[in-house]
C-alpha cells in the first residue's frame, strides 16, 4: 500500500474512531441521558405553523394530528406555498376541524418564505414548525415548553423524530439512521453543539425568531440556518428526549438521493454563510470544533469514496492484464484463514475494526436509548457495510451542483 493511500486511509478510520469514541465519552458520562424540565402552573399560547407544497397525499394526516393535542393554548397557521395539486382544497375542507387560519401564496416561495408569513402574522410567545408530512405526540408541547422554561437562554427546542411508515427497504435503512441521528443529537445537546431545528418538529421563541430577521429566504436548509443563526446570538438549542415526531421518509433511491442532495447543498450554502463561525472561541465549541469537524469528515468520506473506487479500478485492470498475458484461469478453491489473515495489512484492518466494533456498541446504545429492539436486519446489515458508499454520492452530487450553479428548489 502506497505512503498516501495509507495515510488517507488512516486519517478517514481515524476520524471514524475519533468521532464514535468522543460520543461514547459523552453518553457514558452524562448522567442525566435526558433534558431538565420545570412544572408550570400556566402555558403559554403558542402557534403552530405548517408550511406546505403539493402535499396532498399526506397533508390531511398532519392536519388532523394537531387537532387534539394536550396543550391547553394554541392556534394552528396552514401556509399553502403556491401548491398545484390538492394540497390548498384539502386545508380548506378542514378549517373548523384543525385549522385556525390558512395563509395563501399565489406562487411557490419556498419553505423559508412561508414560515415567514407564518411568524409575521403570530403574537404567540411561542411559534412551533410541523411540515405537512409530519406529525407530533400529542404530549411533546407541554414538554417542550416544559423544557424551553428551564432557562431564558434556550432558543429552540427539537424532538427524536419517528417515520410514519417503514414499507421499503429504503425507508427501513433511514429508521436505522434516524435511530443514530437522534442518538447523537441528544448527545450533541448535552454538549451545547446540536446544528439543526428539524422542519419534523422545532419550538422557537417568536421573539429570537424576529430578532434574526425570520428565515433565510431562497435557503435550501433553513432549519440548519436557522439553528447556526441561534448559535450566533447565543442560543442554546435542546432536545426534548421522551416525546416524539413524525415524519414521512423517501421511499425511493431517487427520492432520498434528491432529498440529501438538497440537505448537501444547504450545508455548503451555510458554511459559506456562517463562515465567521469556523475555529471562533466565541461560538464555544460548535464554532471551535463542530464545524470544522463536521466539514472535515464529509471530506474524509468523499476522499474514502474515491480510494475505494480506485482500488476496485487498480483490481479490475490488474485481472485484465492477466488475462491478456495468461488466458482466463478458474482461481483456486483452498482457501487458508492463516494466509488471509497474515496477508492483510494490519495497520489498516485493526483501527477499522475498531471503528466497526465501535459503531455497532454506538448502535446498540442507540436502539435501547429509545426502547426499541433492532429490527429490519437487511437494513440493518446494509446501513452497517454500505451506507458509507452511499452518502459522499450526495456530496459529490451537490458539489458538482453548486460547482455548474444549478438552481435551487425545495424539494
Amino acid at each position: 500500500m502506497g505512503l498516501l493511500t495509507l495515510t488517507l486511509a488512516f486519517a478517514l478510520i481515524g476520524s471514524s474512531v475519533f468521532f464514535a469514541a468522543f460520543y461514547i465519552s459523552v453518553f457514558l458520562n452524562d448522567e442525566s441521558k435526558y433534558s431538565e424540565t420545570v412544572s408550570l402552573d400556566s402555558y403559554p399560547k403558542l402557534t403552530i405553523v405548517m408550511p406546505a407544497f403539493n402535499e396532498e397525499g399526506v397533508v390531511r394526516t398532519s392536519l388532523s394530528a394537531v387537532q387534539n393535542l394536550d396543550y391547553p393554548n394554541y392556534e394552528v397557521k396552514f401556509v399553502d406555498d403556491g401548491s398545484t395539486d390538492g394540497t390548498l382544497e384539502i386545508a380548506k375542507e378542514m378549517i373548523d376541524e384543525s385549522i385556525t387560519e390558512i395563509i395563501e401564496s399565489s406562487e411557490n416561495e419556498g419553505k423559508a418564505a412561508a414560515l415567514n408569513k407564518g411568524l409575521d402574522s403570530t403574537d404567540s410567545e411561542y411559534m412551533v414548525v410541523v411540515d405537512a408530512d409530519s406529525k407530533v405526540d400529542g404530549p411533546l408541547l407541554k414538554e417542550a415548553v416544559e423544557t424551553i422554561e428551564v432557562d431564558s437562554n434556550i432558543g429552540a427546542v427539537i424532538s427524536a423524530i419517528m417515520p410514519l411508515n417503514s414499507n421499503t427497504l429504503v425507508r427501513r435503512l433511514q429508521v436505522v439512521e434516524y435511530r443514530l441521528r437522534d442518538f447523537y443529537r441528544n448527545l450533541m445537546a448535552d454538549v451545547q453543539i446540536l446544528d439543526v431545528t428539524p422542519g419534523a418538529f422545532s419550538m422557537y421563541r417568536t421573539r429570537d425568531l424576529n430578532d434574526i430577521g425570520g428565515f433565510d429566504v431562497g435557503n435550501l436548509t433553513e432549519d440548519l440556518e436557522m439553528a447556526w443563526s441561534l448559535r450566533k446570538h447565543g442560543r442554546d438549542i435542546e432536545m426534548v428526549r421522551k416525546k416524539r415526531s413524525y415524519t414521512e421518509l423517501p421511499g425511493t433511491l431517487k427520492g432520498l438521493h434528491n432529498q440529501r442532495v438538497r440537505w448537501a447543498r444547504g450545508h455548503i450554502q451555510n458554511l459559506f454563510k456562517h463562515k465567521d463561525m469556523f475555529f471562533n472561541s466565541r461560538y464555544g465549541w460548535f464554532g471551535l470544533f463542530h464545524m470544522p469537524a463536521t466539514t472535515m469528515f464529509a471530506g474524509f468520506s468523499i476522499l474514502g469514496f474515491v480510494m475505494v473506487l480506485w482500488g476496485l479500478g487498480e483490481q479490475a485492470y490488474n485481472l485484465f492484464i492477466t488475462f491478456s498475458s495468461v488466458g482466463f484461469k478458474m482461481p483456486s478453491l483452498e482457501f487458508s484463514l492463516v494466509r488471509w489473515l497474515l496477508a492483510l495489512d494490519m495497520k489498516v484492518y485493526v483501527p477499522l475494526a475498531s471503528s466497526l466494533g465501535l459503531t455497532a456498541y454506538i448502535m446498540t446504545k442507540a436502539y435501547q436509548g429509545f426502547g426499541e429492539d433492532v429490527k429490519h436486519p437487511v437494513a440493518l446489515a446494509v446501513y452497517f457495510f454500505g451506507y458509507f458508499m452511499i452518502k459522499p454520492v450526495f456530496w459529490i452530487s451537490a458539489i458538482l451542483k453548486e460547482l455548474l450553479r444549478t438552481k435551487r428548489t425545495w424539494t
